[in-house]
């Protein structure tokens, strides 16, 4: 249970929980030390891009961030460009909506990924994509899309 006091800073900070996560992503990493097996990514082009993980601290991942904001007019921003590799895709939901469902999509049109999120105002997944064009969608809202380009 919350108190008061950090309900009222959850409220004034959405985003806080996430970047916490994501500082726990990284001083994780960095107290992890050289580890070959600690450092090594899931990075093959041949793994099917449904392999995704939905997890706070992903292994071997290097703490980086993707951070998109969902609102009444769509998503913010529309589209991102970033390297190959595993990295933390997050959704903050400002749309006042509590029922939304998340789609990944690739380039021909397959479903990588599908979820309902209900009541929460942060969505986060571990992603590793080969490089490609990639679309993040929202079930009944067609006009709500986030283009994601991964290049080598």
């Amino acid at each position: 249970m919350l108190r008061k006091s950090n309900k009222k800073l959850l409220r004034r900070y959405p985003i806080a929980p996430l970047l916490l996560s994501g500082l726990t992503i990284l001083a994780n990493d960095h107290s992890a030390g050289s580890s070959s097996a600690h450092n090594q990514f899931v990075n093959d082009s041949t793994i099917a891009p449904t392999n995704l993980v939905n997890t706070v601290r992903p292994q071997g991942a290097s703490g980086q961030t993707e951070l998109v904001t969902i609102t009444q007019r769509g998503f913010e921003p529309t589209e991102f460009t970033r390297p190959a590799g595993r990295f933390l895709f997050g959704i903050n939901n400002r749309t006042q909506l509590s029922d939304l469902t998340f789609q990944l999509v690739n380039r021909a049109g397959v479903v990588l990924v599908e979820e309902r999120v209900v009541r929460l105002r942060v969505w986060r997944k571990v992603l590793d994509l080969p490089a490609g064009r990639y679309v993040v969608g929202v079930v009944g809202h067609p006009e709500w899309r986030c283009t994601i380009t991964i290049s080598q």
